[in-house]
């Protein structure tokens, strides 16, 4: 059963339930916190990777660091645990695509699904949608920073992520995508400011992707929050 097709766990969010058990589709065992107005801030965990926060008009993700992105350029912000872009990402989240998708439609967010499907020729081509704001922070941390802070660029332009949609295309290729740092056919969200023409051309120029900021982030493995907001 997908999770755009679960009206159950929907209205369950309408109705502010404190704790909703995923689906199949979604790691078995795990929980969904959703949060009221005037309630104590709730951080996601592992077991209880998501926080739905109507009254913050936010989502919570649980995700862990991935220190091979510190050395590796990468494509791929965040990616679900089970998917098959997992390895490569900077954070690995423990949520699915499915369910971080219908989230942020609850929230207004309007997908963009103008990325080319099937994906053959989509060099040239931004990622469109509402934009999407993503922070981080973790225990211990000084502060709460955005994406920007945390990577290294290898251009001159500023993450802007925004909703792409793709979510069949997403679902058909088993990737995991929840962030991509490239306008991308297979991510949920992804960043406007580059496309595959600029992955391109970066790896030219000697880095082709982005790299976690390892003098900011923490070391390998380090569970971390990951704040999103749907901001236009």
């Amino acid at each position: 059963m997908k999770f755009t097709q679960n009206k159950w766990l929907i209205t369950a969010v309408l109705g502010l339930t404190l704790a909703v058990t995923m689906l199949p589709a979604c790691s078995a065992n795990k929980t969904v916190t959703v949060t009221g107005a005037g309630s104590a801030v709730v951080q996601p965990t592992e077991a209880n990777p998501i926080v739905f926060d109507p009254a913050n008009q936010e989502l919570r993700l649980a995700a862990k660091v991935n220190g091979v992105a510190f050395t590796q350029p990468t494509w791929h912000a965040v990616v679900y645990t089970g998917g098959k872009a997992a390895g490569a990402a900077l954070f690995q989240a423990f949520a699915t695509p499915d369910m971080f998708y219908s989230f942020l439609t609850y929230f207004g967010g309007v997908p963009g699904n103008n990325m080319p499907q099937p994906p053959a020729n989509y060099a040239d081509t931004y990622v469109q949608g509402s934009n999407i704001s993503i922070s981080v922070t973790w225990a211990g941390a000084s502060k709460t920073y955005s994406l920007n802070d945390v990577v290294k660029n290898p251009g001159t332009k500023s993450v802007q992520m925004k909703f792409g949609g793709n979510l069949a295309a997403n679902q058909g290729v088993g990737t995991g995508c929840i962030a991509c740092f490239y306008s991308c056919p297979f991510g949920i969200v992804s960043n406007a400011s580059y496309d595959g023409t600029d992955n391109a051309a970066q790896a030219t120029a000697g880095q082709g992707g982005f790299l976690g900021n390892s003098s900011v982030l923490p070391a390998n493995g380090t569970i971390v929050v990951l704040t999103f907001k749907v901001t236009a």
